[in-house]
């Protein structure tokens, strides 16, 4: 068995309660069985509309 290398993010996915495992929320310390489903909620701000045209500064033709 492997123990778990996680980067921070995904140790604050556990820690938080986002990630479950057949249904149920994973901990640090759940073990993974082959067929298991693992569900990851996140919540995400897209940026917002222009209401204008976006500016165009630089065209480079050469790549056209």
């Amino acid at each position: 068995m492997r123990a778990c290398t996680c980067a921070p993010s995904q140790i604050y996915a556990l820690e938080s309660g986002v990630t479950t495992v057949n249904g149920k929320v994973a901990k640090s310390d759940t073990i993974m069985h082959n067929g298991d489903r693992i569900k990851n909620i996140i919540h995400r701000h897209e940026l917002p509309l222009m209401s204008r045209p976006v500016k165009i500064l630089h065209e480079d033709r050469e790549r056209e």
